[in-house]
């Protein structure tokens, strides 16, 4: 994002207002990553940024998940206790939203469950008439002082991968201070059980009149509802490209040419270089595979089949080096009807690969 030339006598940054951004979504999908992130990034382009999580001024005022309430976390009717203890946390949290608006703060994100539409017409009815602008995962607004527009917006982070719910639970909530000195496979059940309670009651952000962005597995697909202006348009490019899961990313070197002394010469591998490409595949299919079985171990036999992404210069030598992934899968293709690489055990990696032309094939580009 450019830094902008010149102030604003409000000091707001690119004419946006004030932002209120309210993030839904259901427990473990993500929602405080991505207001985190969203956080430092509006903060290293100059933007006054905070993030309000709700979860934390509720262990801050009344402690830890244990010494709540059984209902407090459970849909539907409450005891008269249990309300008051939601409401007051509640009270507090959004009075320092307001607080942060009046000393010169320009996006708040709200990072919450927020999972029905009367929570959320209940948010726009309080902060939009202030005029802030509200976006749900978020909407813009405007500053309570100045009685500009301040826009709520909501960011809804919808996930629907596994895997990555069960990784969520295993390395975060249950380190979280809600379970401390709980055994972790039942923390997980605990936290599973909140989860079907919240997905029976849960009402997916779609509301037409009001600003949102929704998000599909951190990153997978994401939908915009009336996003307006520059800030605003930033924000929604920075959500387009966030994630959340662990990825590996290896360097490799091409492998030896037969005119290794002339760049100009575009030379096609020598034999030695054939036999390390061979190799390089094979390296590569047994690390794609110890990676499955340690993300299943870890997430109770459940593992996304990723795809292998390859990316090569235009030079012969580089993209030759990539034929045995390229034969590997168009054979996989025609066996299986998909262009993934597959994944293979050790056991069954290639001994000796043909190279193109010993095929008939014309390799033309990377």
């Amino acid at each position: 994002m450019a830094a902008p030339l010149y102030t604003t006598s409000s000091g707001l940054l690119w004419h946006a207002g004030k932002i209120l951004i309210v993030v839904a979504g259901l427990p473990a999908r993500g929602k405080t990553h991505i207001s985190r992130s969203l956080e430092r990034y509006l903060r290293w382009n100059g933007v006054t940024t905070e993030v309000f999580s709700l979860g934390d001024y509720r262990r801050k005022t009344l402690g830890h998940a244990k010494d709540l309430p059984q209902d407090y976390f459970l849909y539907g009717e409450k005891s008269e206790e249990t309300t008051q203890l939601r409401n007051s946390v509640r009270a507090k949290c959004e009075r320092d939203i307001l607080d942060f608006f009046e000393h010169a703060g320009q996006v708040a994100i709200y990072d919450a469950n927020n999972g029905t539409k009367q929570s959320r017409v209940a948010l726009y009815d309080r902060f939009h008439p202030l005029g802030y602008h509200v976006i749900f995962l978020g909407r813009s607004g405007y500053s309570v002082q100045n009685l500009r527009s301040l826009t709520p917006s909501i960011v809804e982070s919808v996930c629907t991968n596994q895997e990555i719910v069960l990784a969520n639970i295993r390395s975060v909530k249950i380190s979280s201070p809600d379970y401390v000195n709980w055994d972790p496979d039942k923390a997980v059940e605990d936290y599973m059980r909140r989860i079907q309670d919240h997905e029976r009651n849960y009402e997916p952000v779609e509301e037409m009149d009001i600003p949102w962005i929704r998000i599909f597995n951190v990153g997978e697909k994401i939908q915009i509802n009336k996003i307006q202006g520059y800030l605003q348009s930033r924000i929604v490019f920075f959500l387009m490209n966030i994630h959340n899961r662990h990825r590996f990313i290896y360097f490799a070197r091409s492998g030896q040419s037969l005119i290794e002394h002339s760049y100009r010469a575009d030379s096609d591998l020598s034999p030695s270089g054939w036999d390390y490409a061979r190799r390089l595949k094979n390296f590569m299919m047994e690390r794609r595979y110890l990676n499955m079985e340690e993300r299943k171990a870890a997430n109770g036999g459940i593992a996304e089949d990723r795809n292998l992404v390859i990316w090569t210069s235009s030079r012969r030598r580089s993209h030759h080096t990539a034929w045995p992934f390229i034969k590997d899968t168009v054979a996989s293709s025609a066996q299986l009807d998909q262009s993934k690489t597959p994944i293979r055990t050790p056991n069954e990696l290639d001994g000796v690969i043909s190279r193109p032309h010993e095929e008939g094939v014309t390799v033309t580009g990377p």
